[in-house]
């Protein structure tokens, strides 16, 4: 996830790994336990796919952030708010 967030946004990124990652321990669940999702569970999981591919196909540009300026960003940042460190 580390190297996702220096392209995508922590928002988009956050949303996509959550819905990924509950898709995932539904199937696994119904593999494993034998416990069939219903009906809204599987519309609603549909929905979670969906809404992914949607972020994926037509997110305009990708969001690089060079490592040495986001570092820069934060220290630019923690250094506004709380003097300079030394």
């Amino acid at each position: 996830m580390t190297l996702v967030l220096r392209t995508i946004p922590i928002g988009i990124t956050h949303a996509v790994w959550s819905g990924t990652g509950i898709v995932l321990i539904v199937v696994a669940g119904t593999i494993i336990y034998k416990q069939i999702p219903d009906i809204p569970a599987i519309i609603g999981m549909v929905l979670i796919i969906l809404g992914v591919a949607v972020i994926h196909f037509f997110i305009k540009k990708p969001f690089i952030i060079k490592f040495d300026e986001l570092v820069k960003r934060s220290y630019c940042s923690l250094n506004d708010h709380f003097g300079a460190f030394r």
